[in-house]
């Protein structure tokens, strides 16, 4: 039987609404804190030498001068390009805390297979989310320092929909090779 046809009782509908409140307000909270992001130490340095370079020759200086991170050097140097780094330093963290709840409720979907209503999966996504954020050593360099989201959450968030997509094809495929 669906999980959908259950009948609710009235005190089951009222612990969801609460817990759908509770994810959306610690949700918002945590969008509601990149408005405050602001760019700090290494972050001129990327912008500045990005600025007085260029795309390339910055990545020809960060690939001889700087890490070894070249994935980072690279979209950190887009994103400082982008425009004027004090307007658009607060976007990632908006961007990678949607990204994260859209696959941890796709990544639901999948697992579950359609068994449960669209509200409740983008509800067990955001309390995925959350749980994956209580979970994180510093939320701080997870989501609101480029350096940090752009290396570890990104690639974080493709997992997760990665595992969804796994999962997906190994539960729709047929008895086939491919």
């Amino acid at each position: 039987m669906p999980i959908n046809s259950l009948k609710l009782f009235p005190v089951n509908k009222v612990l969801i609404a609460i817990l759908a409140i509770v994810v959306i307000a610690v949700l918002i909270l945590f969008i509601t804190l990149s408005l405050f992001d602001y760019p700090s130490a290494d972050d001129f340095c990327y912008a500045a030498k990005a600025k007085q370079l260029g795309f390339i020759e910055a990545q020809v200086f960060w690939y001889q001068h700087w890490s070894g991170r070249y994935t980072l050097n690279l979209v950190y140097t887009a994103f400082t390009l982008s425009g004027d780094i004090f307007k658009i330093y607060r976007f990632p963290p908006i961007i990678l805390l949607v990204s994260t709840w859209l696959g941890f409720a796709f990544l639901t979907a999948k697992i579950t297979q359609s068994k449960l209503s669209i509200p409740l999966v983008f509800l067990l996504g955001g309390v995925c989310t959350i749980l994956f954020i209580a979970g994180a050593p510093d939320v701080a360099q997870t989501f609101y320092w480029p350096g940090g989201s752009f290396t570890y959450q990104i690639p974080n968030v493709l997992f997760v929909f990665l595992l969804g997509l796994l999962i997906w094809r190994e539960t729709t495929a047929k008895n086939s090779l491919l």
